[in-house]
């Protein structure tokens, strides 16, 4: 699920029950979650989000419209490795999480292989993560698993 009206990057995975949202939060379903849940809360996808995809409406917004748009890939036989390693990766950070426990280390290296998955240079990597400290130093940007 995420809420649309939102600066902040935050997909949540609810497995309880426990949450609700209001008219402004839409929820999701697909065959792969955990691996789609990594890569909607990875710096790339906020990044790309921002970038290219925003536009009109509440600054930042992520619409079904933009969602649909974005290339998010399918897993097939020459990605699955990377696919099943931020599937596992989402996992143990729920898991942590569960617990109270820190996940920024799992986190990062949820953003490194989602930036292996799109095949991005040291240049991109480096585009992406300089906006992302820039974002974070503003206190503006949160990855939220729950």
């Amino acid at each position: 699920m995420f809420n649309k009206a939102t600066q902040i990057n935050a997909f949540y995975l609810d497995k309880t029950g426990e949450y609700y949202g209001d008219v402004t939060t839409y929820i999701l379903s697909a065959k792969n979650l955990y691996y789609l849940l990594g890569i909607l809360n990875s710096k790339m996808f906020y990044f790309a989000h921002n970038a290219f995809y925003v536009g009109g409406g509440i600054d930042g917004e992520i619409t079904l419209f933009t969602l649909e748009k974005f290339p998010i890939p399918k897993i097939d036989p020459k990605n699955k490795k990377l696919a099943d390693k931020i599937t596992a990766c989402v996992n143990k950070i729920l898991e942590s999480k569960s617990q109270g426990n820190d996940t920024n280390d799992l986190e990062n290296q949820i953003d490194d292989l989602v930036f292996e998955l799109y095949d991005l240079d040291s240049t991109d990597i480096k585009t992406i993560n300089g906006e992302w400290l820039y974002y974070n130093a503003c206190g503006i940007l949160q990855v939220y698993f729950l």
